[in-house]
């Protein structure tokens, strides 16, 4: 424990001296990145000289007394009697751990002394005035961001979720540990939300995590999740992309304090789908595009103008009443803890003015605890945004609901503002909610499925109730059907067939038209002959008795002697022409020269008649009066 003393300027009356006493841990490895002295010491000279700068107290000179209670609950107890007993503090600035928080508390409620606490969240236990009656503090309570998450699920009238986390063992400050506690003591007290099943993966890999999921399937389509580190949340993501998760039908909720969202277009801040293991898997690009179906609670970014207050907390630890040597010094940047550190010490100061203007002559007025916890109680604009203190002496957060965009970008789609410890102001970020869910084509995700888990809360459909008589009919049906196509197809091809070799029967291939030959010829003159010398009154010709003309051939077809005209053009026939050429075929009568049909292949069309000896009938009209 180190004592070190700077004084204001007194202007006038003997100054008023007012004793700090400021608790931090130092030189734990795990709380380096956090509320470690050499990371945050500096923000308690940033708060002070605001305070002077500002003429909050006047004529007043400050001392500086740190204690180093390593966010032990013993050593936490005894610096704080130490500090009020023997270093006569008027006031202790700290711990930052709530289980140090918390007894140190417990021995300022004993001894009426302020104690204002200091770092990003502490736990929902120290709200709590009855039992922490002099305890005030800017950091935020861990069951606000339970509370907001409460209030996402009413707007989007959710009402059944699961819950996953991990919790760090060897943290001080096991952020996570706090809030699966509220979110517990939440639920028991909110009907319209129920855990349907909670699973702490602390050291889970992604086997084990995908087994969870998968377990989980069939009772929750809301996932809320709290992970202190980003390569946890990465896990995850990935694990819920390995089992198929990452659909419309399912929203993640990360509940987290980093204040960064998930890190993408923020300065210096690295999205936790980036992989920094020394060998990365490649699988970022799919990660992110997962990440598309999370909403992340969040506390409210720090101000612009941040960087300003790092550099002179920075500069701080090298300056009275700090004075930093070796491992004291800040390694590399000063941590956002400092940010709350210099908060507090600047709202303790105004306590303490509000008090001392109440009770002017009560010079033991700023050590008197509930006097000074009473007067936390108002607004003011500090380096971690607007604080608004309540009447319990905790802040009144601003939390943001983030998510990604139909362009991958970070975008805060609600700010929730905390207020008068029992209600909430939602202020939408949009004007259509679809803007929300634009990821998932502008549809709301429901957290209990109309048709249940298993889809055994709808009646099945006519076709899903009747499905093997329905699919019997269609193989009927399909059956019938079938056996009809083949019917007419075998009909058409039967009728195709017939006609076929009807048109065979007049259609006449050139080839077997057989010219006869001279020896025929001759004997068939001898035969006539002795037919005229028989009956000289017989007329009847021959085809022997006929030659070749211009129009007309002679030849033999199938032993019988046809005649066959001879056309120079080649007409094509229709199907009305074929009916016709097959119904004259048909026709036969003896007074007739029936028709035998054409050829077609030849050197040229051939309507082939059968012939008649006895000539045509202009012919035998000509020559004899009966034929």
């Amino acid at each position: 424990m180190t004592s070190r003393r700077w004084t204001t300027p007194a202007p006038s009356s003997e100054p008023r001296t007012i004793r700090v006493g400021a608790m931090f841990p130092r030189g734990i490895t795990s709380l380096d990145t956090t509320i470690s002295y050499s990371r945050t010491a500096g923000g308690l000279t940033v708060g002070m000289n605001k305070i002077l700068s500002e003429k909050i107290l006047t004529n007043t000179n400050f001392t500086f007394t740190f204690f180093f209670d390593q966010c032990n609950e013993a050593q936490s107890a005894g610096g704080a009697i130490s500090l009020i007993k023997d270093s006569n503090v008027d006031v202790i600035i700290g711990p930052a751990c709530s289980s140090s928080v918390s007894m140190a508390a417990t021995i300022g409620a004993f001894y009426n002394f302020p104690v204002f606490a200091w770092s990003t969240v502490l736990s929902a236990e120290l709200s709590n005035t009855q039992q922490y009656p002099t305890l005030a503090s800017t950091s935020i309570s861990t069951y606000t961001l339970v509370q907001a998450l409460g209030e996402v699920f009413k707007v989007f009238e959710w009402n059944e979720f699961a819950f996953f986390y991990a919790v760090v063992i060897d943290n001080a400050s096991p952020r996570c540990a706090y809030i699966q506690a509220d979110m517990d003591s939440y639920v028991s007290t909110n009907d319209n939300m129920t855990m349907v099943y909670k699973r702490d993966t602390s050291g889970d890999s992604i086997s084990q995590l995908r087994t969870s999921l998968r377990r989980m399937k069939s009772q929750a389509r809301i996932i809320v999740t709290c992970y202190e580190f980003p390569n946890d949340k990465r896990n995850f993501m990935a694990a819920a992309l390995d089992e198929g998760m990452t659909t419309n039908d399912y929203v993640f909720i990360f509940i987290q304090t980093v204040q960064l969202g998930f890190g993408e277009g923020v300065s210096g801040a690295v999205p936790f789908w980036v992989s920094t293991t020394a060998t990365p898997d490649g699988r970022d690009n799919e990660i992110k595009k997962a990440c598309e179906k999370v909403l992340i609670v969040d506390l409210q970014q720090l101000p612009d103008g941040i960087d300003s207050f790092y550099e002179q907390a920075k500069s701080a630890m090298f300056q009275w009443p700090i004075n930093c040597v070796k491992d004291d010094c800040p390694p590399s940047n000063i941590t956002k803890q400092a940010v709350y550190l210099a908060d507090t010490f600047y709202m303790y100061a105004l306590a303490v003015n509000r008090t001392i203007r109440q009770y002017p002559n009560d010079s033991n007025a700023f050590r008197n605890g509930t006097l000074i916890h009473s007067n936390v109680i108002g607004s003011f604009n500090g380096y971690s945004g607007t604080v608004k203190m309540n009447n319990n002496g905790t802040r009144e957060p601003t939390i943001n609901i983030i998510g990604l965009d139909g362009s991958g970008n970070q975008k805060v789609f609600f700010i929730i503002e905390r207020k008068d410890n029992s209600t909430s102001n939602i202020i939408p970020q949009f004007q259509d909610e679809k803007v929300v869910w634009a990821n998932r084509g502008g549809i709301r995700p429901l957290s209990h499925p109309v048709c249940d888990f298993d889809g055994s809360a709808c009646p099945p459909s006519f076709l899903e109730a009747n499905l093997a008589y329905v699919i019997g009919a269609i193989a009927l049906i399909i059956a019938f059907l079938t056996i009809l196509c083949l019917v007419i197809y075998y009909s058409i091809r039967v009728r195709q067939e017939n006609r076929r070799k009807m048109d065979e029967l007049w259609q006449i291939p050139f080839v077997r038209l057989v010219k006869p030959d001279e020896k025929d010829r001759d004997l068939t003159k001898s035969s006539r002959s002795m037919l005229s010398s028989i009956s000289s009154t017989s007329t009847k010709l021959t085809h022997t008795s006929k030659k070749d003309t211009e129009h007309f051939d002679f030849y033999l077809f199938d032993k019988e002697t046809i005649v066959g005209k001879k056309h120079a053009s080649r007409p094509k026939f229709s199907e009305h022409d074929h009916v016709v050429f097959r119904a004259m075929q048909q026709l036969n009568h003896d007074n007739l020269c029936r028709f035998i049909g054409l050829s077609m292949d030849g050197p040229m069309y051939l309507s082939l008649w059968r012939y008649c000896s006895r000539g045509c009938l202009r012919v035998c009209v000509r020559d004899t009066i009966f034929c």
